[in-house]
């Protein structure tokens, strides 16, 4: 008999159901059939009850329920064997048998169910696949064969049942462990979500009747159907199968559509409803009551799929849905891990399902590779605190199953198949979708056609494997296969004779431990694309239509549509309909930017150009430290060089976005921080570009390595300072003969803003020599003028006359007093003064201590808890100020994989799409979504959005320490009872500062808002005097650091600069803070600096126009130059001193005039011994309003910035030196005062403090930088006209004018490594202006295939062959010790907990509670941080008597810890003891013995020792190089 030529799935289900029925007819007679209730669905599936009463069977029961009538003569148990004892059967937990407990049970089945197919239809020509349980499939399908050619009759007949099919195209074998990440993720079909939100099981849901209304009363004579018994109470069975047409149509499509579609549906049935009255004719009234049957089943199950939608509509729109879906999307999009450990943790804080929780995990394990170890601990901890610690075992399962596991483990580099393909597809018309993302490779394999584009598959074509899947494959865990089944040659004939040649052919595909819905989609979506061509049918041995971890695994899938038949294929012929789709929107990310058109800004250009490099990968990586070390020191060279070491720069990003992915992103920032780790361990050499090239792991690296360190040059990130620039080789045959250009480049001002500027351009000309070679130009010199006798500019230590009787100082230190710079705030995180300080110049300094002492009016010191009263209310007021301040724009970035940078790690996937593609697409959507509406993260409003706010003061600097948070969330008056002020007689928590009409004011100013707020709040608490002048000595401080008043500072813009602070100690130089802009004056050569050169005009070409431009001074004497730099002060900008011409325009102008420059004087005293505490770097004084007993805000106006902090600056001078400041009004009035006046004013104000025999310095100076001619003020600050590009505008070049000095910087203002930085910026812009912009090359990163090309150019090393030996002996010696010795035992889990988490845990209501108390109307519910610290208040604040209980339990728990730990620490050494015995023994019977080829003097990676670098670190006391 010719084979069948089609395959049918029925085929399965008749065999089964003749197979059943054979079985019952061989008991005669009546019977009851019994049977196991996880096998009453499976069997539904393929027999009806009436068929199984025409054979006899009476009634049926569930074995599990104990209520079996066995009065009946026969009864027929149905159930599993003895096996069922311990595992669950292939139809329902498949998953937990092939990978939690190692059981072949299903695998063996499979196999036998796909020989039955291949004895009936033929081989399959071609077995493809990948997983080693797949391999395992493969090979057992090959024994079968054999075996069963080996046992068969050999003649012609029966060996055309294994010969290749001629209707078969292909078998795929795919093993669940390839793709762990796609069950994890939500499924977003329609049958997906229907299985998420009420679950089916065995092609059926149960469903409460409310949602899909009551059940029809069968009519009599119906069949039941096995399995489907009436429901019970308001449930109700709903069959889910290809019966229901409409169900049909929905299941595979986008939820996104679905109400579409049921919008269509209701519609049609409608029109068809009403067409009954337009019958004209009997026959057209008979034709519609036939139809009329067909109508009411339809709109029967328009009822329920609508009632289906509005749940999972319900299911969908809860917060915590959307949340888990956020998380999901973003971590399948590639995110940053670490990113969406704060909303995890939330989850598990709201007490989210723990399936869910451990969904995400397990998904982010997945996708990243595992969990960083740390994280995962945590994590773990949270867990089973919070859900119980029956959860180890869960926590413990997922570890076998390679699920949940740390970034250390070795399977954790193994990478999902999903992670390596093309998961996001960023356009999809979800009505007529084209691409269903990474799936698309199963058609692929099978045609040789292109993973992106199943249209592009060859008609006909042969199959050809993983082709054009070679590099996806390469790193995913499992065995790759791909097999060709071939038969005699004239059985291969008569088979095709028999079967005929139709070009419709079957494609197998198996997915071992499971297959999810979507992919099922999926396969039904091929199937529609390829209809005609090649049919897939899809294979599984379980279904995961749902992802749920619940159980005593808890991986056990709460759906199983299974049974021998269904485990074996999925009928995918149901792919016909036009309304088939499935979206690959659904994991989508969500946080991209969309609408971004962004072009590279004209600093950089493309080029053609590919260097060579004589230089090997990894040249610059060193060998003697581990690379979790190197890892370390390149992110700390990053946190040091004021980059972000996870994050590309804005201009980083505006220069790659076109030529890398966002997987790339990672590999490019370990490069950059690598060249950064070369420059911070030795900043005296510059970093040359084939060093940064040897930071490359890969020549097609090489390229972007050359093309960063160009980048990190110019922009002034390295090679910066003080520093020898090793002088490039330059081509003298290149030199022309005769007299060749050469520009000048003349620099106004000798500040530190001027010198950084005129060093950085020098150190430039050098590093690019050879382009100015190549433009026929000899290298530009540089010119500084300076108006002063001196350089520095505003930082100034001017030497004493007093000089001490023995030296104090190191040898050539001055004593000097510091006039106007004179702190360094903080040299961590950035300040590129920590280079030239201290890694370049090697000064001496000294760190400030920050502890205060303020001193009242009476000179008693000020109670702290008094002082700390006030400090909290100031910072409160400004904290409801800070809702008014101006909201910065966020500046595109892209980050890498923290986890991988921390490792030291790269990326195995490089992607397809580039940053500009993902990020100039539209924005993606998220199915499921209301009116399929685009999801985008709702901007939150000013009152909840998170952004730094002030906690605390800094009385070093007067800066607000900032911390983020949701500003001004209490209202005053319970914020005033929490700091613990004491309200008024009938003040409630409810009253309230009313801002507005101050805010709206024409003339509000930041100290206009603050009086009024101060005025209110007397109605609120009752203060004292002293009270306001403790908090008036606060605004004080806050007028020192803006050099102004605080009614002359913006509103909007007081704290621009916030969140830009270095760390680290505030520190002071000894022996003069002008030793740094000396050092760039003379360090490595002196440049030419023209003092005493006081500037009248500036003429510039403003359109580069090549116009001569000049520089006229007062002495007569005219500068040439081809670029000027202009850092000359803003006071003197606003002054007009200087004649620009042509004048410079509107918008220039106007940005000088809004910016603010203030006045911040000093007074400077000297004594001959100290009479103050010399433990103490600063104190403060409180200086009485003329009124002593004011309350009324006004009157402290003036007085308070008068003598209101002190310095004990001694150890910096080398005498005995007292520095006190004049802020806000004081320092105005101490321009006009006498000296004498002043000093003596000084004295009294020491007399109260420290008593009447205080005596007169022996030298006292005063500043006046407001009568400074070449400065007119101090520093910038930010106006009442302010706006916020107002810095920018200053920054911007006009022609061939650029401009530097603190008050271009908008990231650091009024700071002196805000001007050296812009003096940096500065220089860059000149170079670019000179030679042009950086060249990028195309293609920026050569393909994979290219890199061979290039490893002729650099040198390979062979691996050592004696470790490789001694490797191998290593594993062969533990492979007799664990099957002897088993493993070591684990150490015991810490499992003390802290009594102040417990205490937390258990009071996190109560914390969220008082969070939510005395809230302000619009603030929104409360952040995690806000509860954390109310938590820890409470703690804080709670008796002995509340934490006993918390204390005890953490006491026992950590008893029962070192228990634990002495059990382990028994039994450990015990095992060690037998295995060093064992392995002496070992080694004695079995020696090692080294090959011919080996060298014996090679070390091992044990012999190497980590070198020892030193570097320079911030010590905890006075530093002396």
């Amino acid at each position: 008999m010719a084979p069948s030529a089609v395959f049918d799935t029925d085929q399965i289900k008749d065999k089964a159901r003749k197979d059943l029925l054979y079985l019952l007819e061989g008991v005669p007679g009546k019977k009851n059939l019994v049977i196991e209730k996880a096998l009453a669905g499976p069997i539904g599936i393929f027999v009806k009850f009436s068929t199984l009463q025409d054979y006899g069977v009476d009634k049926v029961f569930l074995l599990e329920n104990g209520n079996a009538d066995v009065s009946q003569q026969n009864v027929v148990f149905i159930a599993r064997g003895e096996c069922a004892k311990h595992a669950q059967s292939i139809a329902d937990d498949s998953f937990s048998d092939l990978y939690l407990r190692k059981d072949p049970t299903p695998t063996y089945i499979l196999a036998r169910a796909l020989m039955l197919v291949q004895q009936k239809h033929g081989l399959f020509p071609r077995i493809t696949g990948k997983g080693d349980n797949a391999k395992k499939l493969a090979d057992l399908l090959a024994r079968m064969r054999q075996e069963l050619i080996a046992g068969e009759d050999t003649s012609e007949g029966n060996k055309l049942g294994l010969t290749p099919s001629t209707t078969i195209e292909s078998l795929i074998v795919i093993d669940r462990e390839v793709d762990y990440a796609t069950p994890l993720l939500t499924q977003l079909t329609y049958e997906g979500l229907i299985d998420e939100t009420v679950g089916i099981a065995n092609n059926q849901a149960d469903v409460d009747s409310s949602v899909v209304g009551a059940a029809p009363q069968p009519a009599p004579g119906s069949s039941k159907t096995v399995g489907a018994a009436q429901a019970q109470g308001k449930k109700r069975k709903i069959a889910l199968d290809s019966s229901d047409k409409l169900y049909h149509q929905l299941r595979d499509t986008n939820f996104a559509i679905v109400g579409t579609l049921l919008n269509k549906v209701a519609r049609r049935l409608k029109t068809d409803y009403e067409s009954r009255h337009g019958t004209k004719s009997t026959a057209e009234l008979r034709d519609f009551v036939n139809k009329l049957p067909g109508y009411q089943a339809e709109q029967q199950s328009l009822k329920i799929h609508t009632g289906l939608a509005e749940e999972i509509m319900r299911h969908t729109r809860t917060e915590q849905f959307s949340r888990l879906l956020e998380v999901q999307q973003n971590l399948a999009a590639g995110a940053d891990p670490s990113s969406q450990h704060e909303a995890i943790e939330e989850l598990i804080a709201r007490d989210a399902p723990i399936s869910e929780v451990l969904r995400i995990l397990c998904l982010e394990s997945c996708i990243a590779g595992g969990i960083k170890p740390r994280e995962l601990e945590n994590f773990k901890k949270m867990i089973l605190q919070a859900y119980g610690y029956q959860h180890i075992l869960t926590l413990d399962a997922l570890e076998k199953l390679q699920l949940l596991l740390s970034r250390t483990s070795p399977m954790a580099t193994m990478i999902p198949i999903s992670s390596t393909l093309r998961l996001i597809v960023d356009e999809v018309n979800e009505h007529d979708p084209n691409d269903i993302a990474y799936k698309q490779y199963l058609a692929s394999i099978t045609r040789g056609g292109s993973a992106n584009n199943t249209a592009s598959v060859a008609t006909g074509g042969p199959s050809q494997g993983w082709k054009g899947f070679e590099e996806a494959i390469k790193h995913v865990r499992g065995q790759t296969f791909d097999e060709v089944q071939k038969g005699e040659d004239k059985a291969v004939k008569a088979r095709a004779l028999l079967t005929g040649s139709g070009e419709k052919k079957t494609v197998f595909v198996v997915l071992l431990g499971g297959i999810t819905s979507t992919e099922i989609a999926a396969l039904r979506f091929i199937a529609k694309k390829e209809e005609g061509e090649t049919t897939p049918r899809g294979g599984t041995t379980e279904l995961h239509s749902k992802s749920s971890l619940g159980g005593n695994i808890h991986l056990k899938p709460e759906s199983a549509r299974d049974s021998m038949a269904s485990s074996m294929n999925t009928d995918l012929d149901d792919a016909s309909s036009a309304l088939s789709s499935i979206s690959s929107i659904s994991t989508s990310p969500n946080g991209f930017e969309t609408g971004s058109k962004e072009s590279t800004n004209g600093a950089f250009m493309l080029g053609r150009h590919h260097q060579t490099y004589n230089v090997r990968p990894k040249a610059s990586i060193p060998t003697d430290i581990s690379i979790a070390e190197y890892a370390r020191q390149c992110i700390s060279a990053a946190e040091s060089s004021r980059l972000n070491p996870y994050s590309m720069h804005p201009e980083e990003h505006a220069m790659l976005r076109h030529h890398l992915t966002h997987q790339q992103v990672t590999i490019y920032l370990n490069i950059r921080n690598g060249i950064l780790r070369l420059w911070t361990r030795n900043p005296i050499i510059g970093v040359m570009r084939d060093e940064a090239v040897g930071c490359a792991r890969d020549p097609r690296w090489f390229d972007v390595a050359s093309l960063c360190h160009e980048w990190l040059v110019r922009r002034g990130y390295i090679n910066y300072g003080c520093l020898e620039h090793r002088q490039p080789i330059v081509d003298k045959r290149k030199h022309r003969t005769g007299k060749r250009k050469r520009k000048t480049i003349a620099v106004i001002g000798a500040g530190m803003s001027g010198l950084g500027c005129a060093r950085q351009i020098e150190g430039l000309i050098s590093e690019y020599q050879s382009r100015f070679q190549e433009m026929d130009e000899d290298p530009p010199h540089v010119i500084v003028i300076e108006g002063r006798d001196r350089i520095g500019g505003r930082v100034y230590s001017r030497a004493f006359d007093t000089k001490p009787s023995y030296p104090t100082l190191s040898y050539g230190s001055r004593h000097t007093a510091e006039m106007g710079g004179m702190i360094i705030t903080g040299f961590d995180r950035g300040n590129p003064l920590n280079i030239i300080v201290r890694g370049q110049l090697a000064l001496p300094y000294h760190a400030l201590r920050p502890d205060t002492t303020i001193y009242d009016a009476t000179g008693k010191p000020v109670d702290n808890n008094r002082d700390q009263y006030a400090e909290k209310l100031f910072n409160y007021i400004l904290d409801r100020v800070s809702e008014y301040k101006f909201k910065q724009p966020v500046s595109p970035t892209v980050d890498g994989d923290k986890d991988l940078l921390d490792s030291g790690r790269e990326s195995t996937v490089e992607g397809f799409k580039t940053i500009a593609e993902v990020e100039d697409s539209p924005e993606p959507v998220l199915s499921g979504s209301k009116n399929n509406s685009r999801k985008s993260s709702k901007a939150p409003s000013p009152a909840t959005e998170v952004q730094l706010i002030p906690v605390a003061s800094d009385r070093l600097t007067g800066r607000a320490h900032l911390e983020l948070g949701v500003p001004a969330v209490h209202t005053a008056a319970y914020k005033a009872r929490e700091i613990g002020w004491l309200l008024r007689p009938g003040v409630g928590i409810e009253n309230d500062l009313d801002l507005e009409n101050a805010v709206n004011s024409k003339y509000a100013t930041l100290g206009s808002v603050f009086d009024e707020a101060i005025r209110q709040y007397t109605r609120i608490v009752d203060f004292t005097p002293l009270d306001l002048r403790l908090i008036n000595w606060h605004v004080a401080n806050l007028e020192y650091s803006n050099a102004i008043t605080c009614n002359k500072l913006s509103l909007g813009g007081w704290d621009l600069d916030a969140g830009n602070e270095w760390e680290g100690k505030h520190t002071m130089v000894v022996g003069g803070y002008q030793q740094v802009p000396r050092g760039l004056l003379k360090s490595p050569q002196p440049l030419n600096v023209r003092r005493s050169s006081k500037v009248k005009t500036v003429v510039y070409d403003p359109d580069t126009s090549a116009s001569a431009s000049k520089i006229h001074c007062e002495d007569g004497s005219i500068i040439e130059a081809d670029y000027i730099v202009s850092s000359i002060p803003l006071g003197v900008l606003k002054r007009q001193s200087i004649d620009f011409q042509p004048p410079l325009p509107e918008w220039k102008t106007g940005a000088i005039q809004r910016i603010g420059y203030g006045v911040l004087n000093k007074v400077v005293l000297v004594y001959s011994e100290a009479f103050w505490d010399e433990s103490r770097d600063i104190f403060g004084t409180l200086r009485n309003p003329q009124d002593r007993f004011s309350l009324d805000q006004t009157h402290y106006f003036s007085q308070r910035g008068r003598f209101f902090q002190w310095f004990n600056c001694s150890k910096t001078t080398g005498l005995p030196t007292l520095l006190a400041l004049m802020a806000g009004d004081a320092a105005f009035e101490t321009e006009k005062a006498d000296d004498g006046a002043i000093v003596a004013e000084a004295t009294s104000v020491l007399k109260t403090v420290f008593g009447p025999h205080v005596p007169m310095p022996l030298e006292a100076v005063v500043t006046r930088w407001g009568l400074d001619e070449f400065s007119r003020g101090s520093y910038s600050y930010t106006g009442p006209n302010f706006q916020p590009q107002d810095y920018e505008v200053m920054a911007r070049p006009i022609g061939n004018l650029f401009f530097a000095g603190e008050h271009t910087c908008g990231t650091h203002p009024a700071t002196v490594h805000g001007a050296y930085i812009s003096g940096l910026r500065a220089a860059s812009e000149v170079l670019d202006a000179m030679i042009g912009p950086i060249k990028i090359p195309e293609p920026l990163v050569l393909p994979k295939d290219s890199a061979s090309k290039r490893k002729s150019e650099v040198l390979q090393s062979a691996k050592d062959p004696r470790e490789t030996r001694l490797e191998a002996y290593q594993i062969e010696m533990w492979n007799e010790i664990l099957p002897k010795f088993g493993d070591r035992p684990w150490k015991p889990e810490n499992k003390y907990a802290n009594p102040y988490h417990m205490y937390s845990k258990d009071n996190w209501n109560e914390a969220k509670r008082r969070c939510e108390e005395g809230r302000r109307p619009g603030k929104g519910k409360p952040i995690q941080n806000e509860v954390k610290k109310m938590a820890a208040k409470m703690w804080k604040e709670a008796s002995e008597e509340e934490k006993k209980p918390y204390n005890q339990r953490a006491n026992e728990q950590k008893a029962a810890h070192a228990a634990a730990m002495a059990e382990f620490a028994v039994k450990s050494a015990a095992w060690d003891t037998e295995v060093a015995a064992f392995k002496a023994q070992y080694e004695k019977e079995h020696p090692f013995t080294p090959g011919p080829e080996e060298a014996s003097d090679t070390p091992t990676r044990k012999q190497r020792r980590a070198k020892l670098v030193s570097g320079y670190a911030e010590a905890s006391s006075d530093v002396e190089i």
